[in-house]
C-alpha cells in the first residue's frame, strides 16, 4: 500500500526541470527533433511489422493493409514536417477552446442561479476563444510561444514538486499556500490508475501514520465502469457522509453534465456498503485529524449548507441511483436540494463533487491551485496523496474499502 501510494517528489522535480531547461533554452529546435525522432520511430516498427508478416505463415490482410496505410502517412509526415510541428499548438488550441466552452457552460449556470462572477466568467471565455481559435488557425505561427509557456509551466510543476520535497524532509514546519496541479485530462484518470495499482494485490489496506482517530474522511470513489473511472469525491465527519452530485435524473440536461445539484447525507457504514455491494466500487478513504477551530469553522459550514438546502426525495421509481441508495439504506439516508448559491446547479467539469468538496473542506488546511480552475476528484486524491506521504502532511491515514478488504476493516476505524 505504501509502495503503491508512494511519490518521489525529488525525482519528479529532477524530471520536471531537465525537461523546462531543455524546453526554454533549445524550443523550437527540441521540439522539431522529437517530432522527427518519434516519427522515424514509428516508421521503423511498422517495417519491422510488415517483414514479420512477410516471414509468419498465418497473415492477415487486415493487418498488412492497415501497415501500408500507416507507413504512407509516416511518409507524408516527414515529407511535409509543418503538418506535423503543428500538431502541439493545434492540441493546445483546441483544450484551451474546450475550456473556453466550459467557462460558457458555467456562465450560464451562473445565470440561472442568479449568482455572481458571470460577467468575468463571459470575458474569460472569450479570451479563452480568441487565444484557441488563433492557435487553430495558425499552429506554427504560436509554435514559440505555445512551447516557451509549456516550459515555464513544466518549471513551476518542478518548483511544487521540489518544494514538497523540501517540506517532507528538511523543514517540516514549512505550509505550503498553493498546490500546481497537472492538466485536468491527465489528473482525471488518476483514480483509476490507482484502481488499477491495487486490483491484483491481496492484503488489508490501512495506513495510520499517528495511531489517532482522524476526525473527517474524504472518499474518493472510483470503479471499472466508464462513469466511474474519473472518480467521484465525499467527506465523512461524526460518521455521516456528505454527498453532492447530479443524483436527481429528471433534471438532466447536456448529456448528463447539468442537473439539479442534490446533497445526500448518509450513515457512514450503510453507505459505503451500498457503494460497494450497488456499482462494484472501490473506495479511498484519506483521514484528516482536525483541531477545535477546525471543528469549529468546519461546523459552522455545514451549518450554512442546512440553512440553504429544503427536503427531497428521488420519487420517480425507475431504480436509479438515488431510488437505490434510498432503498437499500433504508431511513438513514436524506436527499436536499439548494435553494440558491453556486451548488444549486451541478455542472460536471465546475460546480461538481470535487469542487463542493474544496470548497467546505478548506478549513482543514486543503490548498488547491488550479490553473483554468478546474478540480477533479483525480486532483483531490493526488493532493491527498502527497499529503498522505509527508511526515508532517494533513493526511494522517489511509483505508481503502472494497469487496476485498472491507469485510476486514472497522469502519468506525
Amino acid at each position: 500500500m505504501k509502495k503503491i501510494l508512494k511519490i518521489n517528489y525529488l525525482l519528479y522535480s529532477i524530471i520536471f526541470f531537465i525537461l523546462s531547461i531543455i524546453i526554454l533554452l533549445f524550443n523550437e529546435a527540441f521540439y522539431k527533433l522529437v517530432i522527427i525522432t518519434l516519427l522515424i520511430i514509428l516508421g521503423l516498427d511498422i517495417l519491422k511489422n510488415i517483414l514479420t508478416w512477410i516471414i509468419n505463415k498465418k497473415r492477415s490482410i487486415h493487418s498488412l493493409i492497415i501497415n501500408i496505410f500507416m507507413i504512407i502517412f509516416v511518409t507524408i509526415m516527414l515529407n511535409n514536417k509543418n503538418i506535423p510541428y503543428s500538431i502541439f499548438p493545434l492540441l493546445t488550441g483546441i483544450y484551451i477552446v474546450m475550456n473556453g466552452i466550459i467557462k460558457s457552460i458555467l456562465t450560464y449556470t451562473l445565470f440561472i442561479a442568479n449568482e455572481k462572477g458571470k460577467i468575468s466568467n463571459i470575458i474569460i471565455s472569450l479570451i479563452y476563444y480568441a487565444i484557441g481559435i488563433s492557435l487553430m488557425l495558425s499552429p506554427l505561427i504560436h509554435l514559440k510561444a505555445v512551447l516557451i509557456i509549456f516550459g515555464i509551466y513544466t518549471l513551476a510543476l518542478s518548483i511544487s514538486n521540489l518544494i514538497d520535497f523540501y517540506t517532507d524532509t528538511i523543514n517540516k514546519d514549512v505550509k505550503r499556500r498553493i498546490h500546481i496541479c497537472l492538466p485536468t485530462f491527465i489528473d482525471a484518470l488518476i483514480p483509476y490508475n490507482y484502481l488499477k495499482k491495487i486490483n491484483n494485490i491481496d492484503e488489508t489496506f490501512s495506513i495510520n501514520k499517528k495511531n489517532q482517530k482522524p476526525d473527517i474522511e474524504i472518499l474518493i470513489h472510483v470503479s471499472e465502469k466508464k462513469n466511474g473511472k474519473m472518480g467521484h469525491v465525499d467527506f465523512i465527519y461524526n460518521d455521516i457522509v456528505y454527498s453532492y452530485g447530479n443524483y436527481d435524473h429528471d433534471s438532466y440536461k447536456l448529456f448528463e453534465t447539468i442537473g439539479d445539484g442534490v446533497l445526500i447525507k448518509s450513515s457512514k457504514k450503510e453507505y459505503i456498503d451500498f457503494c460497494i455491494k450497488d456499482s462494484n466500487k472501490t473506495l479511498f478513504a484519506y483521514g484528516i485529524k482536525l483541531n477545535n477551530k477546525q471543528k469549529e469553522a468546519l461546523e459552522e459550514k455545514i451549518n450554512q449548507l442546512k440553512e440553504n438546502t429544503y427536503s427531497w426525495k428521488p420519487t420517480t421509481n425507475k431504480n436509479y441511483y438515488a431510488e437505490r441508495l434510498s432503498k437499500k439504506t433504508k431511513n438513514k439516508t436524506s436527499f436536499y436540494k439548494f435553494k440558491k448559491g453556486k451548488f444549486k446547479k451541478y455542472f460536471l467539469l465546475n460546480t461538481n463533487c470535487a469542487y463542493f468538496a474544496d470548497k467546505i473542506l478548506n478549513v482543514t488546511g486543503t490548498d488547491i491551485l488550479k490553473i483554468n480552475g478546474l478540480i477533479t476528484p483525480g486532483t483531490y486524491q493526488e493532493y491527498l496523496n502527497k499529503e498522505l506521504n509527508k511526515k508532517n502532511g494533513i493526511v494522517i491515514s489511509c483505508n481503502i474499502y472494497n469487496n476485498k478488504s472491507y469485510k476486514n476493516l472497522s469502519l468506525n476505524n
